[in-house]
């Protein structure tokens, strides 16, 4: 049997934060890895929760044990065992392992009082900072902190694991972010990272079927200070699938509530909003005009990318794009308009995120630009296969 084991913890205090060193070996290769934390948090409690977390699908793909000489939370542990990788197993028998814990726990509790959500001041991002400020229900429930993370999501769609790309998209994004918590008075928490560069090493790029347990393990590591935490879901309950090997955001509704312990909640975020409905909420706020951030490739929204594609013509429809002018090229965007909704219909069946604008269109009347579908479809697609196939020459 092949072991993730989790040997040691070793941390020191920072100038502005704290660094925290794990040693652990996957399948007998070590590895040390690390986290760096800023923001007014110096210590993080002694545990392996964040590690395990974060490993666990990993672990189930890959017919892996996870060991720990540091403990875990009770409330987590009985999570994972009886309900996370029992049900993850049921429904992808033949894909995944029943993953065995072997580790102490503990119920210590904290003192944690900190309201949180992720920033990276995408849709999901800012939509779920004005549900919990401007439009949150209670008062104890409110934001005090944004958290703002590297643990993979910098890699630029290339399919691969780019150091210097993850680097720089971060830096530069993290620039961004701070300039928003300093304009609009929000707390920064920071957290620096090699965990993805580690589990692409082992286990291969995988971002996309890993990304809940690699964030919200992250989360765990500070659950000393954070008592709730916020997660927007990129998919609804109507799309609700298990599968290993699919996006964890079909199955993440479920999944999030699991991974608490006895002093960090977590809750899925934006009610049951559909990504064109989040576009559409994010138009009242004045803030997202200069800060929307939707690129997966450069500091500056490219204006053709699959995430800056589907909110240009998203925000175009609503009639809101002119708002917009201080992050995306209207001008580029104007230039080729009827060419970017012909895309973004040709792949309504292969992107739900454009099924839902071609749905707004049909239900408001919005004529399509004249063009054959099947045709601009596969112009689209065999063109997008040979240039790859060029690239990779």
């Amino acid at each position: 049997m092949k072991y993730i084991d989790i040997d040691s913890m070793k941390q020191s205090a920072t100038q502005d934060g704290c660094e925290i060193i794990y040693s652990i070996k996957i399948d007998h290769t070590p590895y040390d890895l690390t986290y760096k934390i800023t923001g007014d948090i110096f210590s993080v409690p002694e545990r392996c929760d964040a590690v395990v977390a974060s490993l666990l699908l990993h672990a189930m793909r890959n017919r892996m044990n996870i060991r720990s000489a540091l403990p875990i939370s009770k409330k987590l542990f009985y999570n994972f065992v009886t309900h996370i990788i029992p049900n993850i197993h049921f429904c992808n028998p033949d894909k995944t392992h029943k993953t065995i814990l072997e580790m102490p726990v503990t119920e210590e509790a904290y003192n944690s009082t900190w309201n949180g959500t992720g920033i990276s001041l995408g849709v999901d991002s800012l939509c779920t900072i004005h549900e919990y400020t401007d439009d949150c229900l209670f008062d104890d429930l409110k934001l005090t902190h944004l958290v703002h993370l590297k643990v993979g999501a910098h890699h630029a769609n290339k399919g691969y694991f780019c150091k210097n790309t993850e680097d720089s998209l971060f830096a530069e994004e993290n620039a961004s972010v701070k300039n928003y918590c300093e304009k609009y008075n929000y707390n920064l928490v920071t957290i620096e990272s090699n965990l993805f560069e580690i589990c692409n090493k082992e286990f291969g790029f995988f971002f996309g079927i890993t990304h809940t347990l690699l964030n919200l393990g992250t989360m765990l590591l500070v659950q000393h200070k954070f008592n709730k935490y916020y997660y927007a879901s990129a998919y609804n309950l109507d799309k609700f699938s298990i599968d290993v090997n699919a996006d964890m955001a079909y199955y993440e509704k479920w999944l999030i509530p699991y991974l608490e312990s006895e002093n960090i909640k977590f809750f899925s975020a934006n009610k049951a909003l559909q990504r064109f409905d989040k576009t559409e909420y994010l138009t009242q706020f004045p803030d997202t005009y200069d800060f929307l951030h939707v690129c997966v490739k450069s500091e500056k929204n490219c204006g053709t990318c699959i995430k800056c594609l589907r909110t240009i013509v998203a925000l175009d429809l609503l009639g809101a794009l002119p708002k917009y002018k201080n992050v995306f090229d209207l001008e580029a965007y104007y230039a080729k308009r009827k060419k970017y909704i012909r895309q973004v219909i040709a792949f309504r069946k292969k992107d739900p995120f454009y099924q839902e604008i071609y749905t707004y269109m049909k239900k408001n009347g919005i004529k399509t630009p004249g063009f054959f579908p099947c045709v601009w479809a596969r112009i689209i697609f065999y063109g997008s296969i040979i240039r790859k196939k060029l690239l990779a020459r």
